[in-house]
Parts: structure tokens; sequence; C-alpha cells
């Protein structure tokens, strides 16, 4: 099975069409995010943003009382300008330029401190309600008040960062579509290819030959997306960390507006690596389904259509929620793609009476989902089925063998017989030669 993995691993990374695919797509990659950034498109935004910048790293880190006094004391010091018609020497951009900054980053800071009232507000409130759903006897809902308080309870951001460039990190999509692009193209052919190369009867003819290089191919399959996967999130990590001066890696989840009612507690650098695997999850998962339609259809072609078709009918129902559709799309991987949606507000369902993570449901049926998946798979390619569909010709081929053995036996027996007349004959004729008297040169017959 390792050689059979080696090899199948092997045979996919050297297909040059394949590796120049990866590269040049994290070439484009990488140029789509340079050139979506604000701070290369013209002059203008980039000065205004390393200015704007230079100030900010006056105020970032740890929230003081220096730091609140400077922004305030700047503040005041520019509003006092504008009224009198006065020119600062200490302008970053210009006068209306600074306006505009200072009260960006006041406002930024403001919602730190108010979120803290804002959770207060929200576990009050939601203790009113537990009260009520006790009154009322609903169990379900008191465990989910309950729930709600233990999440939100004891939260606090003593730190500013301007974390909100990781929202625009977490919802760049364009590497997901890039990605299922190249592992179309790597497993369209990963079992297709065996019947447009002839090579099938060949493996069939092994015992258990084609179940093993099935689930080789499955596993190097597998190892390809890893790869890939990997390379692709490190670009895109790297390309934002660069463009968008990514910072606050070590502030909780919730400091992201986007974030804001996140159930998580964990750091911004914790949900990167977070979502990063979950957005793998989802791309093993596609790889498997593009396999199944390798392993149904004949031709690569037909498999890498069936693909984009399946991808198009997944982004269309993925878009639609609430009712059973909701729980047709807890298998569905788009919704792993785009993970963030899983963890960007407090959401649960009801499994027999206790409110669980719609995130844990999600990921536990797409795991079974997958195990299935590679059931099926390997089903298809079990060599026992080959063996069953072949039964009747074998008969055929059993019977037509027990013919031409006849036929041939028959056909010896007559030659046989044939042979032995032929001997009798010979045997009489000389006989009856030798009974002949020869007197005297001339030949005289028996008395």
């Amino acid at each position: 099975m390792n050689t059979l993995l080696f090899h199948e691993t092997k045979k996919l990374f050297s297909k040059k069409t394949l590796l120049f695919a990866v590269v040049f797509l994290l070439f484009v990659n990488a140029f789509n995010i340079y050139r979506s950034n604000d701070r290369f498109r013209d002059p203008y935004n980039r000065d205004t943003t390393e200015a704007e910048w230079q100030f900010y790293e006056t105020l970032e880190g740890k929230i003081t009382a220096e730091k609140l006094k400077k922004l305030t004391d700047y503040m005041i010091e520019l509003n006092n300008a504008a009224e009198s018609g006065d020119v600062l020497p200490s302008y970053y951009i210009n006068a209306e330029g600074d306006r505009m900054m200072v009260s960006r980053q006041y406002d930024k800071i403001e919602k730190i401190y108010r979120y803290e009232e804002k959770i207060d507000e929200l576990l009050k409130e939601n203790e009113r309600q537990t009260a009520i759903y006790r009154q009322k006897g609903n169990t379900y809902l008191v465990k989910t008040s309950e729930l709600v308080a233990d999440v939100y309870s004891e939260r606090s951001i003593d730190s500013y960062y301007d974390v909100e460039t990781y929202a625009t990190y977490f919802n760049y999509d364009f590497s997901s579509f890039l990605l299922l692009m190249l592992i179309f193209l790597a497993t369209s052919s990963l079992y297709a290819g065996e019947s447009e190369s002839g090579m099938l009867p060949l493996i069939r003819s092994t015992a258990g030959g084609r179940l093993r290089l099935a689930y080789a191919k499955l596993a190097s399959a597998a190892v390809f997306i890893i790869s890939v996967c990997l390379a692709f999130f490190l670009c895109d990590f790297l390309m934002f960390l660069w463009c968008a001066r990514l910072r606050g890696i070590t502030n909780p989840i919730y400091s992201i507006d986007a974030f804001a009612y996140s159930p998580l507690t964990v750091s911004v650098g914790a949900f990167v690596l977070l979502l990063a695997a979950v957005k793998l999850l989802g791309f093993l998962c596609f790889g498997l389904l593009a396999c199944l339609f390798s392993s149904v259809f004949k031709k690569s072609y037909m498999a890498f259509t069936a693909d984009f078709v399946m991808t198009v009918g997944l982004m269309t129902m993925s878009a639609y929620s609430g009712g059973f559709i909701e729980y047709v799309n807890l298998i569905n991987p788009i919704r792993l793609l785009t993970g963030r949606s899983l963890y960007s507000s407090f959401a649960v369902t009801d499994i027999f009476g206790t409110p669980v993570f719609r995130s844990t449901v999600t990921l536990t049926v797409s795991a079974v989902f997958m195990t299935i998946l590679v059931a099926f798979i390997g089903l298809i390619n079990n060599p026992n089925n080959v063996r069953k569909s072949h039964n009747f010709d074998n008969s055929k081929i059993s019977d037509n063998s027990d013919n031409s053995v006849n036929s041939d036996n028959s056909n010896h027996s007559d030659n046989l017989i044939n042979s032995d007349n032929s001997y009798n004959s010979d045997i009489t004729e000389r006989i009856t030669k030798s009974n002949r008297l020869t007197v005297g040169g001339t030949e005289a017959n028996p008395i």
C-alpha cells in the first residue's frame, strides 16, 4: 500500500501541466491581493494611508490614559485651529485630513469601551429572559440562555489594534475559487484516466488490485489537496500581512466588529488557524466528491463538467437558509469554505433537547459525510463487484470451452475410426498378397 501511495503521489506531482497551473494561479492570487489594496492604487491614497499609519502607531497597543489624552488633546487642537483659521505645523496630512483621521481613530477606541457596556446589557437581558423561560417550563430555552451567559461573561478588550483589516482577510474568497479549479483539474482524471488509457482491465485482473489502488489514489489526492491549500493559505496571509499590515494577532476575535458576538473567545491568530483547518476540511470534501465523479464517469472531461455543475448548485443552495434547506446545508462544503459564517454569531441547533453550536454540528455531519464518500468510492472500485459482473460471461466462456472440447473429442474419435479402418484395410491387403504363390516366376492362385 505504501508503494502504491508513493507511486500515485509521485505521478500526481509529476504532471507538468498541473504544477504549472499551481504556480501560475499562486501568482494570479498574489497579484489580485496586491492590486485590490488601497495602499497601491494611486499616490494620494498611498500618502494618506502612510500618514494615518504613522499616527496610528502612536496609539496601538495597550490602552493607557496617556494615549487617550494625546488623542483628545490633538482633537481639541485641530478644532481650535479650524475655528481660528490657523495652520498647524504638525499636520500629518492637512487640516481636514487630520480631523477625519483623528475622528476615525477616536471612534475605533470608543467602540472598545462601549463593547463591554453592550455585553453587560446583553447579559442582563439574557438573565431576564432566563427567568421567564423557567416560569414557562421551557427547558431548552433555559439551557440556551445559560449557554449564552457562559459564552459572553467576563469579556473585555484592553488593547487597541486596527484589527478590521482581518475582516477583509477573512472575507477573501478568490483563492478558494482558484483552489477548487486546481482540485477538479487534479482529480477529474484520477480514476477516469484508467478507462481512457486502457489500463482498467489489467488492474481488474489482479486480486484486490483495484481496491488498493483506489484508496492509494484517494490518499494521494488528499496529499495534493493539503499541499496546495497550505501554499495558498500561506500566500493569502503573507500578502495581507504585507499589503494590509495585519496587526493585533493576540487580540480576542470579538474585537473585530464582524465577530463582536462570536461564541469564540480565542485570539485572532488562533482563529486564523481554525478557519484554515475548517476550509481545508471543505476542500477535502470537494476532493472526495470530485473523486466520486471520476470513478463514475469514463471520461475526464465529463467528471470535470460534473464537478463544475455541482459547485454551482452547492453555491446556489448555500445562499438559502431556514426550513429543510438549512438541514441540507449542514453537509454543504461551501459552508466550510466560508467558515467565518459559522463563528460570526451565536447559533445553536436543537439536538434532543440540548442546544449545540451549529458550527459543531456542521463539522460533525461533514466528517460523517466524508467517511460515507470514502466508503462509497471504495464500493464502486471493489473488485468483488467487478467479478460478479463477469460471472455470466465466464459461464458462457466455460460452456463454449466444453463445446469446443466435445467437438475436438468427437473429431478425434472420428479420426481414430478412420485411421483404424485404413489400418485394417492395409492388413487385409498384405495377408492376401502373402497367400499368393509364385512358381517359375509366374503367379499361382492358392488351392
